[in-house]
């Protein structure tokens, strides 16, 4: 699984009312992927432009951006992974949470420190560092 930001010309509230968009049948693609835990999502809105952020496959990915394609809404995906287990920017979801607490490892937490400065170090960081020791 990856972090996905997605670049969109939706408005928040299509955004909102995205399930309204698709028929039932896509829209029921979606609810499975959802459903298998293939695809958790957390949406982030400010001044009235909607940016979703997707934990998934590329497979996912690829199947999310063939349906906007068919409904011509742009989706621009933007592998984010590496700068989101950086703690380069937060998104408040137990489930981007958890993914960062799996996946951050040591020899990242030193790039960090030797790329933005032991300052740079969050809480989660210190915590890979302490159990290396």
């Amino acid at each position: 699984m990856k972090v996905w930001k997605i670049i969109t010309d939706l408005t928040p509230e299509q955004g909102e009312g995205i399930d309204e968009i698709f028929t039932r049948e896509d829209g029921d693609l979606i609810r499975n992927l959802d459903g298998n835990n293939e695809i958790f999502s957390w949406d982030y809105i400010e001044d009235d432009v909607y940016i979703p952020y997707l934990l998934c496959t590329e497979q996912v990915i690829n199947i999310l951006s063939d349906l906007c394609q068919k409904y011509n809404f742009k989706f621009g995906p933007i592998d984010v992974t590496e700068e989101f287990l950086l703690g380069r920017f937060v998104i408040p979801d137990s489930d981007f949470e958890e993914f960062r607490v799996d996946n951050l490892t040591e020899d990242m937490v030193y790039w960090k420190i030797k790329k933005f400065g032991v300052e740079s170090l969050d809480d989660l960081d210190k915590r890979i560092l302490e159990l290396s020791i």
